[in-house]
């Protein structure tokens, strides 16, 4: 008995020792009945059991650990250890001792695993990390790590108290937690267990929401980092908590620092949200939707927040299934995160901002080219129509009627490919047949609604677009006031552009086009056709300062919203793209009267790029005969001749075929 209880606590000895207790005699309560087997045993109602449970104190408050650190209360305790509040009497200041569990010390794998937390704490130094000072071994045998005391709210009991967070006090916490784990890193520790009880908010003298990251008792040291990685996980075994886990944990794939950026993302949207994109009855119910489903946008989640677009699909991409498709850097999470704050200016590097412009193309690109597998066999013959097939095969779903399904096919295919009058009819002999054979509240008829709306939003028939959304929407008389409102506000600086753009007047026509853009998306929502000439206007505007990011980001938009609502392969989209084309020419040019050539050898290939994809979109949906090809070949050849002087200029050293954009370091 004695070898057994070697180097347990008292607390532990107590309990492993033989107990007194008759446990054959059997009692029955006076007061329910129950049979009770012990002599000792007591039953839950009887009336002279204290209120409250009884405390066992725990025999290490009160003492000095190492003849350093004085005890003094346990503040947390979790699975690996406790965490206590101590002083340090030779230094005079408050610590936090994490002391790992006795039961666990015995087990090389917990101490290595604790071993392994200490030296990742300590490879940080950023103000944003908690800081640790010491390790060492008690005289009970149990590891510990001494660490920044901090006085603070974790980010977890600040969401439960506020159900989601004003979206720039949580940017700006977002933006710390990014640059903390970008240092984590760089240095070649990724967290794996990032969670809003591990984010501790802080008030200092200049910052009421001070951030530090702690815990990184689940960390992994990458090979890169100069350190032996530790192989610490057994098999079938998951670290991790299964509401921040990326897809790839679950299915115990390769890690990397895009695990960190998922459960960034699910961490922002809770935030935000007030809950985590993901939650099941049980962990596998959760593991399955982290792999397989995809998360609720906010304005079905919260209607009642009005979080910014931007900042949504910031979230959005963060939290792809796909590790290529997430951001690849936690700086470059960090910086977009900040431009979504109000008067913020983009002050990253000429290579940072075309890092980010192939970046997003690469993922453009990857995205649309399997989109016929991701639908399925089923939808295999319609291939050459792209997500519209997937439409058709939902809304005919379980019915044989053909009438309605050729209409709206025809009617689809006329606006892929810019025939707007003929969209227009079709789409209308759509609704009177999907009325006359459905219910008026059936998807059928309401696609077919919100479709005619957009091609009326296109001719700029904007009162007519307007019923029809108020009807879809079923907004009340008031709403359909302060609808029409929005809309006069919306577009009433577009009839001005042109004289403005010849004056040069644009920080007026800006402030109002994205006053427009804010005030329509409630009504019409973030994607729809009746935001394209804002969009359009608002990048014409960056254009005549030269502030080509911005301009860049209004130009994807509208890539984006013509993909959403014309399809892939559309005219729209051919338009779009040669407007980017020719944005991304101009900032070449400028770009070389900087003499940065090889990155304008860059910005002119993606220019290129952007050209060939509409040329061959005019070619296969209007022929050889379309009047827009000729122009886009003659910018397509201009463009190709300024790559070539681009690249003759740039330093050999930049001339690497196929190199990656050099990465941005803060």
């Amino acid at each position: 008995m004695v070898e057994d209880v070697k180097g347990l606590t008292p607390v532990e000895m107590e309990a492993c020792s033989e107990p007194t207790t008759n446990k054959h005699v059997i009692k029955t309560c006076p007061e329910c009945g129950l049979e009770l087997a012990g002599e000792n045993a007591i039953c839950a109602c009887d009336s002279s059991l204290p209120e409250e449970p009884i405390q066992i104190r725990d025999p290490l408050i009160g003492t000095i650990l190492n003849n350093t650190y004085e005890i003094q209360e346990a503040i947390g305790r979790g699975g690996m250890g406790v965490v206590y509040k101590a002083r340090d009497v030779l230094m005079e200041r408050t610590v936090a001792i994490k002391m790992l569990h006795a039961h666990l010390a015995r087990d090389q794998q917990s101490v290595q695993r604790f071993k392994q937390e200490a030296r990742a704490a300590s490879a940080m130094n950023h103000n944003n990390v908690i800081t640790v000072f010491d390790f060492g071994i008690s005289e009970h045998h149990q590891p510990f790590l001494i660490m920044d005391y901090i006085q603070g709210r974790s980010l977890s009991a600040l969401i439960d108290e506020a159900r989601g967070l004003p979206f720039e006090r949580a940017v700006h916490m977002f933006a710390q937690v990014c640059d903390a784990l970008h240092t984590a890193h760089s240095k070649g520790v990724i967290h794996r267990d990032l969670k809003p009880s591990n984010i501790m908010i802080v008030q200092t003298r200049d910052d009421p929401d001070f951030v530090k990251i702690v815990d990184f008792g689940i960390a992994k040291l990458l090979p890169h980092s100069g350190k032996q990685a530790q192989n610490l996980t057994q098999t079938g075994e998951l670290f991790g908590s299964p509401l921040y886990m990326s897809p790839e944990q679950f299915l115990g794939k390769k890690l990397d620092e895009r695990t960190d950026i998922y459960a960034m993302g699910c961490v922002m949207y809770e935030a935000l949200i007030g809950k985590p994109p993901f939650t099941g009855e049980h962990v596998l119910e959760t593991m399955y939707k982290h792999i397989n489903e995809a998360p609720v946008k906010f304005a079905v989640a919260r209607p009642d927040l009005k979080i910014p677009p931007k900042l949504e699909a910031i979230v959005m991409r963060a939290l792809e299934k796909d590790e290529d498709q997430r951001f690849q850097k936690m700086a470059e999470l960090r910086d977009t995160l900040l431009l979504t704050l109000e008067g913020a200016k983009d002050t990253r590097s000429w290579s940072a901002r075309l890092q980010a412009i192939r970046s997003r193309l690469k993922r453009a690109r990857k995205k649309n080219m399997p989109i016929v597998k991701k639908i399925g066999y089923g939808i295999l013959g319609l291939a050459g129509v792209g997500l519209f097939g997937a439409l058709i095969v939902w809304l005919t779903a379980g019915t044989d009627d053909s009438q309605w399904v050729q209409l709206f096919k025809e009617a689809q295919d006329s606006y892929r490919r810019g025939n707007l009058p003929k969209a227009q009819d079709k789409f209308l002999l759509a609704a009177k047949k999907a009325k006359d054979l459905y219910d008026v509240n059936s998807e059928k008829y309401l696609e077919t609604l919100k479709r005619l709306a957009w091609v009326y939003e296109e001719e700029e028939k904007y009162a007519e677009a307007r019923k029809i959304i108020s009807k879809v929407k079923e907004l009340s008389p008031e709403k359909q006031m302060q609808f029409k409102a929005a809309q006069l506000l919306a577009y009433a600086p577009v009839s001005q552009m042109e004289n403005l753009k010849v004056v040069g007047v644009t920080k007026g026509p800006e402030a109002a086009l994205k006053a427009g853009i804010k005030a329509l998306e409630p009504y019409i929502g973030p994607a729809d056709p009746g935001l394209l000439i804002l969009y359009k206007c608002l990048a014409e505007t960056y254009e005549i300062d030269k502030h080509y990011a911005e301009a860049e980001d209004a130009r994807i938009k509208l890539v984006s919203i013509r993909e959403d609502s014309q399809g892939a392969e559309s005219v729209g989209v051919a338009d779009a793209r040669i407007d980017l084309a020719n944005l991304y020419v101009e900032w070449g040019k400028d770009v070389m009267q900087k003499e940065a050539y090889a990155d304008a050898e860059r910005t002119f290939a993606e220019a290129k790029d952007s050209y060939e994809i509409a040329i061959k979109l005019y070619d296969q949906l209007v022929g050889y005969t379309c009047p827009k090809i000729a122009p886009a070949k003659k910018r397509l050849l201009e463009c190709i001749k300024l790559q070539e002087e681009a690249k003759k200029l740039a330093p050999p050293s930049s001339q690497k075929e196929g190199g990656d954009l050099p990465s941005f370091s803060p």
